[in-house]
């Protein structure tokens, strides 16, 4: 149940950092990457930084505060 909170706040969130950047929505944060999220939940710079892995791009880096707490 925590898992689907996570994910529809991350897509809330997702949506709404794509209007301020003027970007698309894959481009804040791809979709593969939400769902990991969703499922590991991570409450640290770290296990946020493990759970993008290979996937971190610049605006996750920009916004990885606000994505924890969402996560919290």
């Amino acid at each position: 149940m925590a898992q689907t909170s996570v994910l529809k706040a991350l897509i809330k969130w997702r949506d709404f950092a794509a209007r301020v950047e003027d970007e698309s929505n894959h481009y804040i944060m791809p979709n593969h990457v939400m769902f990991q999220m969703a499922s590991i939940m991570p409450v640290t710079r770290g296990e946020f930084r493990d759970s993008c892995r290979s996937n971190f791009n610049s605006m996750m880096l920009k916004y990885q505060d606000d994505i924890i707490m969402l996560v919290k």
